[in-house]
């Protein structure tokens, strides 16, 4: 199944819409060209994967490079809305990317989700976790 990607831009935050697989190959290539060409300007991006199926080694490595580029370009990359299948992959590979579960209701609690961007310091925990595909420290929002 190819990926599907749906972009639009609400204020400074580019919102990517993914339904199908990310895996390595095509689908990477997409995903990767689709996030160059929306982040010339607007360094936040936010990720829905409800509709993501699958996710593969290479789609996982695409999605931490993806989030490296941007922080070193003074962005940050965020997942809403995990499918049970990337909830799971992330849990299980310790990858949890500042992902927020609780957003299953679509855009009313994703506009909701883009307002609270910058949060102060006090509503973040920071833990050090060592993954075999980063060792920059996580972020995970309190919600």
């Amino acid at each position: 199944m190819q990926l599907i990607l749906q972009s639009q831009i609400m204020g400074d935050v580019v919102v990517i819409h993914c339904q199908g697989h990310i895996v390595f190959g095509d689908e990477v290539r997409t995903l990767q060209r689709e996030v160059e060409k929306l982040t010339h300007v607007r360094k936040s991006v936010v990720m829905q994967l409800a509709e993501v199926s699958y996710v593969d080694s290479g789609g996982l490595g695409a999605l931490v490079r993806l989030r490296n580029l941007l922080r070193f370009d003074g962005g940050d990359l965020k997942l809403c809305q995990l499918s049970p299948f990337v909830l799971q992959v992330l849990t299980a590979t310790k990858l949890q990317l500042a992902c927020s579960t609780r957003m299953n209701r679509r855009k009313r609690q994703l506009k909701h989700f883009l307002g609270r961007w910058h949060l102060p310091k006090r509503h973040l925990e920071h833990r050090q976790r060592k993954s075999f595909a980063s060792t920059v420290p996580m972020t995970y929002w309190h919600t």
